[in-house]
């Protein structure tokens, strides 16, 4: 019988990583269902879905952790009932402060929404000589959201939404 898990990771940067663990995770049968992996700044960190036959696991499980510098971890998956939602992906760029995502996640919060995925810049825009920031969201939506609401109440931050794509 095949058992999935999910495992998280965290190190440093290294040349042949990802490589390691694909080989200690075919070596005991196992293939990656889906990972997201980035690097920032020397380090690796990602987040890893893998499915093994289910004698294969802890052993596998093992193998990983040992893999040197890096520290990896097993979070217990728990089961959820399925909810009705939709993919919402926007773009925000506004002139940068402190407390600016603490205020988006703010809004975010007051309409369920869950960040999926979070990609944000900042950096120095000498004509305006302020810095500047960019930051690309990928949501998970209730199916009911009133989206224009959403963005209303964002751009009362004084920020610019792009809505990039809604899913159904």
């Amino acid at each position: 019988m095949k058992k999935q898990f999910i495992m998280t990771l965290m190190g440093p940067e290294t040349p042949g990583l990802m490589r390691i663990l694909a080989e200690k995770t075919h070596a005991r049968q196992g293939i990656w269902l889906k990972s997201k992996i980035s690097h920032l700044e020397g380090q690796c960190a990602g987040i890893i879905k893998i499915e093994t036959d289910e004698q294969q696991v802890e052993a596998l499980q093992q193998e990983l952790k040992a893999v040197a510098g890096l520290q990896v971890v097993y979070p217990v998956a728990e089961d959820s009932a399925p909810s009705q939602s939709k993919e919402l992906q926007l773009t925000i760029e506004s002139r940068d402060r402190p407390g600016l995502i603490k205020d988006i996640s703010n809004i975010f919060d007051g309409y369920d929404v869950s960040v999926t995925n979070l990609e944000c810049h900042r950096f120095a825009v000498a004509e305006i000589g302020q810095s500047v920031f960019k930051g690309d969201f990928d949501l998970m939506t209730p199916a009911d959201i009133d989206l224009d609401s959403l963005v209303a109440e964002l751009e009362e931050l004084d920020l610019r939404v792009i809505k990039n794509t809604v899913d159904g």
